[in-house]
């Protein structure tokens, strides 16, 4: 974990990629869910594709399994036409406007 600060993040909505620069891992929701209860952790974001879904799932049945006051929210970062009523998503805008700029 780190701590995010506002000088961090003042202008991460300027840059592309991952701010973080984490790629997809295995999830071990009893390790998530111990380092939460640990850090006294509350909420819990997290942004991704399918599998950030279906990990989010198993992180959800572990908090109440355990009958934890934790709140989870998941937001899709990318669309693939796979997901029901979702027509655009993070970033969606800049790569339009890029995609624009590389065509003229």
């Amino acid at each position: 974990m780190i701590d995010l600060t506002s000088e961090m993040v003042e202008t991460i909505h300027h840059r592309g990629g991952s701010f973080l620069g984490l790629a997809s891992a295995p999830c071990n929701a009893e390790q998530i869910v111990d380092s939460l209860e640990i850090r006294g952790v509350n909420q819990l974001y997290l942004i991704g594709g399918n599998d950030t879904v279906k990990y989010a799932e198993e992180i959800y049945k572990e908090i109440k399994r355990r009958q934890l006051n934790i709140a989870l929210c998941v937001s899709l970062k990318a669309i693939n036409k796979d997901i029901a009523y979702f027509d655009t998503c993070f970033g969606f805008e800049s790569a339009v406007e890029e995609t624009g700029r590389f065509i003229e």
